[in-house]
């Protein structure tokens, strides 16, 4: 299984009223999460994602991200950047989230610190986030990463527990799992997830989705389903990568085609000094 330690340019686009920009005085999650699974090793963006993975990294990693939301009758406009900092099994994100919210919660941030410890193929990790504004200081996520077979990743992270409250929206607990298969030939991998709420006993989404790669290309698709069964949208997309460079490009769609959401990322890795 490729272990991606990259400078990466990533440009993610989510299009269709079912994947909207989060309402005046809700949260939103980090974006990263809308194109990664909790199965799939990741460089400074497992933090995250799942922080399991972050054991299996060899190498150090900066990445940034910046979100545009573009309501309906509305411009585009910044809704959220992120920037995250991993050195082996440590890592360190900000996330600033900003929303034109008349009661006082225009701007909130949220600084996460994460560590794992990963051996013979099996990470286990822990992140802690503090939140500039809601009426609870932080929450707790746990992951854990295996990896059985060459050919097979599985993941699964216990998320915000405590059920912090941001912007008088609560976070409700959720266990989350995904398996990612990747058959021998290393050119195609295959992923499920689900994202189950401890608190209300129910599901909250579904996920499918599939990489493929041809010589630099890296072309990515994924269909996701809420807790009642029904279609959300799919998101589509390509990655390129030459040498320690990768460009991303995703594009999230459903049956209307509006365009909401536009994310663009820089990150670079580095060998770290002996």
């Amino acid at each position: 299984m490729r272990r991606p330690t990259v400078f990466a340019l990533a440009l993610a686009l989510v299009l269709g009223p079912t994947i909207v920009a989060p309402a005046l005085g809700q949260d939103r999650e980090p974006e990263v999460r809308r194109y990664r699974f909790v199965s799939q090793v990741g460089h400074a963006t497992a933090l995250w994602v799942n922080p399991g993975w972050l054991g299996f990294n060899r190498r150090s990693s900066l990445v940034g991200h910046a979100t545009w939301d573009r309501p309906q009758s509305e411009s585009w406009s910044t809704s959220q950047y992120m920037i995250g900092l991993q050195s082996g099994a440590l890592g360190f994100g900000y996330v600033h989230d900003e929303f034109s919210d008349p009661a006082g919660f225009g701007n909130g941030d949220a600084y996460t610190v994460a560590a794992s410890l990963a051996s013979q193929g099996t990470g286990v990790g822990a992140s802690r986030t503090w939140y500039t504004v809601g009426d609870n200081e932080g929450s707790w996520e746990i992951g854990a990463a295996f990896v059985p077979a060459f050919f097979l990743a599985v993941g699964a992270v216990w998320r915000d527990i405590g059920s912090p409250i941001v912007r008088d929206v609560v976070r409700d607990e959720r266990l989350v799992g995904a398996v990612t298969l990747q058959p021998p030939s290393g050119h195609a991998s295959f992923s499920v997830e689900a994202d189950f709420r401890t608190d209300q006993k129910d599901f909250r989404r579904f996920r499918i989705g599939a990489n493929f790669t041809v010589l630099i290309a890296e072309a990515l698709a994924r269909a996701e389903w809420d807790g009642d069964g029904d279609f959300i949208g799919f998101q589509i997309g390509v990655q390129l990568q030459l040498r320690s460079t990768t460009a991303f490009g995703l594009a999230a769609l459903d049956s209307g085609g509006d365009a909401r959401v536009a994310s663009a990322g820089l990150a670079t890795s580095f060998e770290k000094r002996r």
